[in-house]
């Protein structure tokens, strides 16, 4: 049977890990921190839940809209507006404000953990290269110390671009895949940001859930309340 192996256990990673499980294809995901979800990371502090990755999704198929259903999610409903580089606010896109925006009582990381059903995950392992084996076929995956973490017929990469040319740019395959698959892999750039959650003694009273800003030019790039997602902050609080 063959088998394939999954780095990255964020959407990506398990969508396809869930796809090859349907059609009797094994294998194996592997992930280097100890949950799913990747950039749709959720934390609770003090009984509040934040969303200090993905916001929200959207659904622009039924399928994804049936899937959120099923995991429970719930439509925030209020709308996101923009600002620019000055500071300047107004009110959004009316036809993207009128898309449900899909949220989990539990955090966005709801879904992951539910798309992780039924799956072989290895939490708590970093592959760092991949290593060609010429004789029996597939490949080797191997941790940055040179360990054995796992064999397979074929290697799906799902991490950032970056991470992802760091793991190829490591590893022993052929030539004449690996030069192309880097050199596109290396127009792949990411801005590094900062989330930051903040709990007040008292809810803001806001026209909008969020504000996003649309020039690119302002150092805060998105805003957000929590406490408009049901369930994030808990009734008896205040904030």
């Amino acid at each position: 049977m063959v088998h394939i192996a999954i780095v990255g256990a964020g959407v990506a990673g398990l969508a396809a890990a869930q796809v090859l499980k349907r059609r009797g294809v094994a294998c194996t995901v592997y992930e280097k921190s100890r949950g799913v979800g990747g950039r749709a990371a959720t934390r609770t502090v003090a009984g509040v839940t934040f969303d200090h990755g993905a916001q929200y999704v959207k659904a622009p198929t039924a399928d994804l809209e049936r899937l959120f259903l099923e995991t429970h999610a719930i439509d925030i409903e209020r709308p996101v507006w923009v600002f620019n580089a000055a500071g300047t606010i107004r009110e959004g896109d009316p036809n993207q404000n009128a898309d449900p925006k899909w949220a989990w009582e539990a955090g966005i990381t709801a879904l992951s953990k539910a798309m992780a059903q039924g799956l072989d995950i290895r939490f708590e392992v970093q592959i760092d290269h991949l290593e060609l084996l010429s004789g029996q076929g597939g490949y080797r995956l191997l941790d940055a110390a040179g360990n054995n973490m796992g064999h397979a017929d074929a290697v799906l990469l799902t991490p950032p671009g970056p991470q992802t040319a760091a793991i190829v740019a490591a590893s022993t395959l052929l030539e004449r895949f690996q030069v192309p698959l880097l050199t596109e892999l290396q127009k792949v750039t990411y801005r590094r940001i900062l989330a930051v959650s903040l709990l007040y003694a008292q809810r803001p009273t806001l026209p909008w859930y969020a504000l996003v800003n649309i020039d690119r030019r302002h150092p805060i790039s998105w805003v957000a309340c929590e406490h408009d997602k049901p369930g994030h902050v808990p009734p008896t609080m205040r904030c």
